[in-house]
């Protein structure tokens, strides 16, 4: 649906119209409306019927014996608590383990997410009242003071973070509650070519994720859920100054 461009340029005139409608107010899709053609359509009612419902719209009542052999898509019908595909992957865990140990005695950390104060979404990122200070205005590598230390990293310092894919340049916080041979990132920030975004645009910070992978190899095998956490990096003294204009900081 958003990869349309019809739809795009639908919203976009939505929003133009919901603009001129709605004087004085944040101007934005019609979600009401939005909202109103999804329950029609799928046989709820109005937006203005569900929201008479304070207490809840009832559905109707799963049927006893409904449930095993006609609501489990397997073949046979039935829940598999052991699944041949899970038994496999368990029996890996310990060579996933011996791999995940010989990438740290190479010197590469462990790259986590992070939620940060004031900023952890990021469309807080465009409230000015919650970007106006100093820790609000970009993120940070955080880092243990010893990984530091071993890399000649002090607080405040410019690091290069790179992963097999990209690189980003942020300044250094040092944390000493961060397991040590792991690095934290908070997630939401890049938005510096972002449309519509007149506080976020301005800020500093890279985005995270130009960190992760895509492809085949990049995910889960049994879940298909992208590698966010625990991507291996290095981290060395940046070659230059954080760039803030970038979504990278390079």
């Amino acid at each position: 649906m958003f990869g349309s461009r019809v739809m795009q340029w639908l919203l976009r005139a939505m929003k133009s119209f919901n603009r001129l409608k709605a004087a004085g107010s944040q101007p934005g899709v019609p979600q009401r409306f939005i909202l109103d053609q999804i329950l029609r359509r799928s046989g709820h009612g109005s937006f203005a019927d569900m929201v008479k419902e304070t207490e809840g719209k009832p559905q109707s009542q799963v049927k006893p014996g409904s449930f095993l052999g006609k609501r489990v898509a397997t073949d046979d019908g039935l829940v598999h608590l052991a699944p041949a595909e899970f038994l496999q992957a368990a029996g890996q865990l310990g060579e996933r383990l011996e791999e995940m140990r010989r990438i740290n005695t190479q010197g590469r950390l462990r790259l986590i997410s992070k939620r940060a104060h004031s900023t952890h979404n990021s469309w807080t990122q465009n409230i000015d009242a919650l970007t106006n200070g100093e820790h609000n205005r970009s993120n940070f590598v955080f880092m243990h003071p010893t990984d530091a230390a071993e890399i000649g990293l002090a607080e405040g310092a410019v690091a290069d973070i790179h992963s097999d894919t990209a690189k980003i340049r942020l300044p250094v916080k040092l944390l000493d509650e961060l397991m040590p041979g792991t690095v934290s990132v908070p997630h939401g920030w890049g938005h510096q070519r972002a449309r519509g975004l007149a506080v976020a645009s301005g800020l500093s910070g890279a985005n995270v994720n130009l960190l992760a992978a895509d492809g085949p190899n990049s995910v889960e095998p049994l879940s298909g859920m992208a590698n966010l956490t625990g991507i291996p990096v290095d981290v060395r003294p940046a070659s230059g100054p954080v760039d803030p204009a970038s979504w990278s900081g390079c």
